[in-house]
């Protein structure tokens, strides 16, 4: 009776459960010592990273996606066309909503263009290392041509 009663005041009622906020510092602060995607390179004392938000692919407070609310991924699809996924900051509890990504299927320019406009509006630092990702996947999408050895006569 008193668990009915309780939870059925009207202060209880409309309550939701909010989402605990942290700085990007903070979540950096907890993530960059030991994550799943972190690779330490013993010869060099690099640090990589294999996070799919992570453009650069470098161990970095800019370039991760885990610690910033903003990231985005350029990747390849299976036809080989160039996908753009931008993390969707709104989507707190919900990881299957929390991004958003567009396909585009047209040529090395208009693809490069398309990346700008993307990151220009959302972060601009990362519109060179994004335009050079989709340009190496577009041309390791492109088949080759076999040359034809002609002999001199």
């Amino acid at each position: 009776f008193f668990f009915f009663f309780f939870f059925s005041t009207p202060f209880l009622s409309n309550f939701t459960p909010s989402i605990a906020k942290m700085s990007s510092d903070l979540k950096w602060q907890i993530v960059k010592k030991s994550n799943k995607f972190l690779l330490k390179n013993r010869c060099d004392h690099k640090y990589f990273s294999t996070e799919k938000t992570n453009i650069a692919r470098v161990h970095s407070f800019k370039n991760s996606g885990i610690a910033n609310d903003k990231a985005l991924s350029v990747e390849a699809d299976a036809s080989g066309n160039v996908v753009v996924t931008i993390k969707n900051k709104k989507a707190g509890r919900k990881p299957n909503a929390g991004s958003e990504s567009v396909t585009l299927r047209r040529g090395a320019r208009p693809t490069t263009k398309s990346i700008s406009g993307i990151c220009s509006g959302y972060r601009a630092d990362l519109t060179k290392l994004a335009q050079a990702r989709a340009s190496a996947i577009i041309l390791s999408s492109k088949t080759k041509k076999e040359k034809t050895k002609t002999s001199r006569h």
